[in-house]
């Protein structure tokens, strides 16, 4: 028995120790991996896999295999071109009409008589009768056998006897409507007939329509003709014709 051989920790030199210290770590760490090593369990085993067998017959093929649909790519709504404003048209201004001249309720319609304002066989005027029946435009006839000197006496002619039956002038019925009135005056060359040969204006009313309607009926008038002491001539007679409206 060796006596004296065991030495303290502290009698160790500084190098023994560290290899000492070393020598047991290293002792340590290889018994826990020992231990671990035995303590790791074993896999159990697992039985194989069986494997399927499957027979395709050949004269049947699979159906192909479908290609990866590609995906549709939508397409870009277009864009909606710019809408131009439409300029604004306005309409012409309507031009005003004439103001109408308004009629008073209270001036009673009228259906508008024409009258024949029958004149002074005689009228009072600065020419002479007689002048007329030697005017440039009478075509003046005298009978014959009668005397024609300057004693004998001139009447002439008779439009306003009543057995003559003349009728006055139709009054226009837009002249009514307008309201037109006026005195015509009418240089009338009669016949030793008794008939109007011309009828001429010697004074306008102021209107045609009522011009014209007394010339067209005095044309149709019956006259007593002038007449130089016992015998009947031809003579200018001035005859006014009054167109007037009365209630």
């Amino acid at each position: 028995m060796i006596t004296g051989a065991v030495r303290t920790w502290a009698e160790l030199p500084p190098r023994s120790r560290g290899l000492l210290f070393a020598l047991v770590a290293a002792l340590h760490l290889g018994g826990a991996a020992l231990v671990a090593g035995l303590q790791t369990p074993v896999a159990s085993l697992q039985p194989p896999a069986i494997m399927q067998v499957r027979w395709v017959s050949s004269a049947s093929p699979g159906p192909a295999p479908t290609p990866p649909a590609t995906p549709k790519t939508e397409a870009e709504p277009e864009k909606p071109a710019p809408v131009r404003p439409h300029p604004v048209v306005r309409p012409p201004p309507r031009a005003k009409p004439p103001p109408v001249l308004a009629v008073s309720a209270a001036v009673p319609e009228y259906e508008g008589t024409p009258t024949v304002a029958a004149e002074d066989n005689n009228p009072a005027d600065p020419e002479p009768a007689p002048d007329l029946a030697t005017a440039p435009l009478q075509g003046s006839a005298t009978g014959g056998g009668g005397p024609t000197g300057g004693d004998a006496a001139f009447v002439e002619p008779v439009y306003d006897a009543a057995y003559l039956s003349n009728p006055p002038p139709d009054y226009p019925p837009l002249s009514k409507r307008l309201r037109e009135q006026g005195t015509v005056t009418l240089r009338i060359f009669v016949t030793v007939e008794g008939r109007a040969d011309q009828v001429l204006i010697h004074q306008s009313s102021g209107h045609t329509r009522l011009d014209k309607s007394a010339t067209d009926v005095v044309r149709r008038w019956r006259f007593v003709a002038a007449r130089r002491g016992r015998e009947n001539v031809a003579a200018w007679i001035l005859v006014p014709i009054r167109f007037n409206l009365q209630s």
